[in-house]
């Protein structure tokens, strides 16, 4: 899946503040790898990030409404599930939703 504008726009917020992807998580409390799986696209935002991300790096209220309104842009996340028939060697999907990002489950 490419990198959405949110996407793009935290990594290039990262690389400006001259962060390292570990130093952005650990101080935004998460683990490196879900940092990196947000930034590509394979994790929701998480509910709060957008307000937390805002706060740690002091952004300006252009920045924060951008950085919004990019999140609210993003397509919802695809979950997909499947059940795999381990005698007969085959995988079929059983169930396929989508789910908004800013949806918590």
């Amino acid at each position: 899946m490419p990198a959405t504008e949110y996407e793009k726009y935290l990594k290039k917020l990262r690389i400006d503040k001259d962060k390292t992807l570990a130093a952005m998580a650990k101080n935004m409390g998460i683990a490196p790898s879900y940092l990196s799986a947000i930034e590509s696209g394979e994790r929701v935002i998480p509910v709060d990030f957008t307000e937390k991300i805002s706060e740690k790096y002091s952004l300006d209220d252009t920045a924060k409404d951008e950085l919004r309104e990019l999140e609210m842009k993003t397509p919802p996340m695809r979950f997909s599930w499947t059940l795999r028939n381990r005698a007969a060697r085959k995988n079929r999907k059983i169930l396929r939703f989508f789910l908004p990002r800013n949806m918590q489950v």
